[in-house]
């Protein structure tokens, strides 16, 4: 488990390196495979998009996102939640809560066949 918060100072590059800045939070990394099983953030100060014209997302805003190994090892998602604030447009206050959940993952196995006369057609 790793504690973390984003440099105000850093040079960013694009806005999720931006909004990086403004991010705090906890991640879990599960030792023996050596990959995210849960990563929870939280806004810690307002993050602006277009400065503040656009979007106003609001200090406290958080997520959670979890992943499982899943039928042989593949890590994958099982779910996320989050619950953000924000103004949009400098007109509308949201709130907005979301959760996901990922479930009953399956591997299937897809069978071809190729013909004993098959040739490759390369373009002119």
């Amino acid at each position: 488990m790793f504690d973390f918060v984003g440099r105000k100072d850093a040079k960013a590059h694009g806005l999720a390196e931006e909004a990086s800045k403004k991010l705090k939070g906890t991640i879990w990394i599960d030792e023996a495979d050596r990959q995210v099983a849960h990563l929870e953030v939280t806004f810690d100060d307002n993050f602006h998009v277009a400065g503040g014209l656009l979007a106003n997302v609001q200090k406290g805003s958080n997520f959670h996102f979890d992943q499982a190994p899943v039928d042989g090892g593949l890590w994958l998602p099982t779910g996320g939640e989050g619950m953000v604030t924000a103004r949009v447009l400098l007109l509308k206050n949201m709130r907005q809560h979301f959760t996901e959940r990922v479930y009953d993952y399956k591997r299937f196995r897809v069978e071809t066949q190729q013909v004993k006369d098959a040739k490759v057609i390369t373009d002119r």
